[in-house]
């Protein structure tokens, strides 16, 4: 599940490129490197600076530094992110429990949190990889004292292909057991790299291209787990939930600006366990705005072919709405499964609807590389806020009456629970 609020743009752009970073070609750490190399490194330590420049529609370019320190030793990874501002972001990994835990501190905040983004690790299921393609090049550069190759990767992740240009110090390989991404097969260590096509990032009207840059700064060998499965001051975090994430990480962020993400919950608590990835149980707090009984209230929208839509359209169907935006994964991942419930009704009188805040141009631009075969009112940001809805994915079934009989807050796992509340109410 994710949780959204309406954010600056800033913090939409931090944790957007974040997830797309870590996806692409940031976890370099999860290396399998198929080659004849006589150093191996299966316990250590990688460090890279990012160099991201972003050039907007405006003419302005701003550019920023990040830097990455990844610890690994089986069955942990431990990703470190340290911003310019002094925070640090740590995500620790568990590929054996498949569980990933997200810290965030600023040196006298210290906020634990269930992560979002190792929820995207191509291994734990949420995308459909197609082995990486490298072509190699006879060219050869030294890059701080390496002699590097160059190689051309080219990865899909869900459909998406990205080329990677990757400057690599041969001789060296990297061997850790239950992470493999986008190098495992690069005959060496990845010292430079980028994407070969520049990203672009759309925030209302402003269009953004960024240049991405990554330098190896260095790398060396550990003995034992402790250093990879651990939190430094781990004693000093505090649980935060999901409703209170945003608000309290926008705080940290941006201590010094007067506006603030909402900190208002909308919507029944619900308590729900969940294990850490250093196997604790922590009870998590989830918001549900909606009653089961009652009737919903009506919306008024447009939806993707540019036609008004009120609840009144499907007078006499069961109704099934859910609630997504493009960049949440637990969303993209239940697609597929959702569209097997369309197919199975296509005969019966149902209607589905999917509401988002996205834009009418993202949304069509998205659903022409995903089959959704929900109809979509995008630019629904007044109708989330209206119904109060701040976990994503969240769905819920309406009577022929338009009353409430069913809801879901989160991602579906079988299309078999959905059916079955459709069934009743036919």
């Amino acid at each position: 599940m994710i949780l959204i609020n309406f954010l600056p743009d800033f913090l939409t752009l931090i944790f957007s490129a974040m997830k797309k970073h870590i996806i692409i070609y940031l976890l370099l750490l999860g290396l399998v490197l198929q080659s004849t190399a006589q150093t191996i490194i299966s316990d250590g330590v990688l460090r890279y600076t990012e160099t991201r420049t972003r050039t907007a529609n405006t003419g302005k370019v701003t550019s920023r530094i990040f830097r990455y320190t990844y610890t690994f030793s089986f069955p942990w990874l431990k990703q470190e992110t340290e911003m310019e501002t002094g925070v640090l972001f740590t995500t620790l990994s568990n590929s054996q429990s498949a569980t990933a835990m997200y810290y965030a501190t600023d040196g006298s905040k210290f906020y634990e949190m269930d992560d979002n983004f190792s929820g995207e690790f191509p291994e734990l299921g949420l995308y459909n990889t197609v082995p990486a393609t490298i072509e190699y090049t006879d060219e050869t550069k030294t890059i701080k004292g390496y002699e590097c190759k160059r190689a051309i990767i080219t990865c899909n992740i869900d459909g998406r292909i990205d080329k990677v240009t990757t400057w690599y110090m041969p001789g060296i390989q990297v061997e850790t057991k239950g992470f493999n991404f986008f190098f495992k097969d690069l005959k060496g260590l990845p010292v430079s790299f980028s994407l070969a096509e520049r990203p672009k990032m759309v925030i209302g009207e402003r269009t953004s291209e960024y240049v991405c840059e990554y330098l190896l700064d260095t790398f060396y060998t550990i003995t034992g787990n402790a250093a990879a499965g651990s939190i430094a001051n781990k004693e000093k975090y505090e649980w935060i939930d999901e409703r209170d994430k945003m608000a309290k990480l926008f705080e940290m962020l941006r201590p010094n600006t007067k506006r603030t993400a909402p900190k208002e919950n909308k919507g029944t608590p619900v308590q729900e366990k969940i294990t850490s990835a250093n196997g604790s149980e922590i009870v998590v707090t989830r918001y549900n705005p909606f009653k089961e009984g009652e009737k919903l209230q009506d919306f008024e929208g447009l939806n993707t072919e540019g036609q008004k839509r009120t609840l009144g359209n499907y007078s006499g169907k069961v109704v099934v709405i859910n609630f997504w935006f493009i960049q949440c994964a637990p969303c993209v991942k239940e697609m597929p499964l959702l569209n097997n419930v369309v197919d199975n009704n296509k005969t019966k009188e149902v209607a589905f609807i999917s509401i988002t805040y996205d834009t009418q141009k993202e949304v069509v631009g998205f659903l022409q590389k995903h089959a959704f075969d929900f109809e979509t009112i995008a630019d629904a940001g007044k109708l989330v806020a209206m119904y109060g809805v701040s976990v994503f994915p969240a769905t819920v079934v309406l009577d022929k009456q338009g009353i409430i009989r069913f809801i879901k807050i989160g991602g579906f796992k079988r299309a078999k629970e959905l059916q079955q509340e459709i069934d009743k109410l036919l």
